[in-house]
């Protein structure tokens, strides 16, 4: 979808047409409805789930010399309780007030760890069109020492089957890296009742057969969608992230307020400069009000989303105490891209940009 505007590599050589060596993660096109769609904007409506968490939801699921002191190398292994999904009523009717305000809505984000795979169903099953899909961080808690937890990504989007029947598709993406908290984290967060400071604490998720999905929503937008740490590791991901260089990058988080200076940003930025995509971090609100700022800076925990693309920078995007979502506006420009040899592409590629951001809160009964 992008050819790299700066530098030298084997990707400056070709548009269209991305070479993806041989690894231990491996890419999957999932194709949806392409549409030459006469609206030249596209509505994403971000739920930032749960409102609320609390650190008792971390819990210790293994440890190795860990007690009321850490011995040299004690870790751990911590997983999180998934708390109760919003109800399908509730989605429905933030559904209705978003497109009151803005118009038709296209596509419903999530972030990591929103709720369980049974709630997610039960959402999908009622909100997803033809025209409307869904991206949600879904999850497990694990059950014992030996019985691993789960964190993936669930997306549910219209896509045409045989003889051009349409139907609902559901792809599912698990997380490439686990979590390690941090003493800093653990300090942040205020887990220090259930996680040891200083231990090395690791989410409790089985790292299966690794891929990435690139979702083609619009003859101008192809998504992919990272989960938390896989923004951050350069390998497996990152290679082939810049290999494709999809024009749309949706990072689900369970992380602090998304604001421009915290590691989310620098690594939007990095994807922003190569390959040239727009990257969306979003976190829930409950996460990052349990984030505390550090003593005598400016409460931020309102800033639960971040956008950021090469045309216009980044943009923080906060929320009120009484929002329940907030809408992006999304248009594309498109910009003519050079492989290195010199050959144009005609003014192919679209750069996604945010073009406004709206408020919204289901109305009271």
């Amino acid at each position: 979808m992008h050819t790299p505007q700066t530098g030298l590599t084997v990707r400056s050589l070709s548009h269209h047409l991305a070479y993806c060596p041989p690894s231990d993660i491996s890419p999957e096109w999932k194709v949806s409805i392409e549409r030459a769609d006469p609206n030249h904007s596209f509505n994403l409506l971000i739920i930032p789930w749960p409102k609320t968490v609390d650190p008792i939801q971390f819990k210790k699921s293994k440890s190795v010399d860990v007690a009321d002191s850490v011995g040299q190398g004690g870790y751990g292994l911590f997983t999180y309780k998934i708390g109760k999904a919003p109800t399908v009523d509730y989605v429905k009717r933030l559904i209705s007030a978003a497109e009151k305000k803005v118009g038709a809505i296209h596509g419903v984000i999530f972030p990591e760890l929103a709720m369980s795979k049974v709630d997610y169903s039960k959402i999908a099953n009622q909100i997803v069109t033809q025209d409307r899909f869904i991206v949600a961080g879904v999850g497990e808690s694990a059950k014992s020492s030996s019985q691993c937890g789960s964190n993936e990504a669930f997306w549910d989007v219209a896509v045409r089957g045989p003889n051009r029947r349409v139907y609902k598709g559901r792809f599912q993406q698990k997380k490439h890296h686990r979590w390690k908290l941090t003493k800093s984290q653990i300090v942040q967060y205020g887990l220090g009742a259930n996680l040891h400071p200083d231990a090395n604490w690791w989410e409790h998720i089985s790292l299966e057969k690794r891929s990435l999905a690139f979702l083609n929503v619009r003859l101008w937008l192809t998504c992919t969608v990272l989960i938390c740490e896989d923004l951050a590791r350069p390998d497996p991901v990152g290679d082939l992230l810049r290999a494709v260089g999809p024009n749309l990058v949706i990072a689900l988080l369970s992380d602090g307020p998304q604001t421009t200076g915290r590691w989310s940003g620098r690594y939007a930025g990095a994807l922003a400069d190569d390959p040239g995509s727009s990257v969306l971090t979003v976190t829930s609100a409950g996460m990052s009000h349990l984030s505390r700022p550090a003593y005598g800076t400016k409460d931020r925990s309102g800033v639960v989303a971040l956008w950021r693309d090469p045309k216009t920078g980044a943009r923080e995007l906060e929320i009120q105490p009484d929002t329940d979502g907030l809408v992006l506006n999304l248009t594309a420009e498109y910009d003519e891209e050079w492989t290195a040899d010199g050959r144009g592409d005609g003014k192919t590629s679209g750069y996604p940009v945010l073009s406004g951001y709206h408020l919204i809160t289901v109305p009271k009964r």
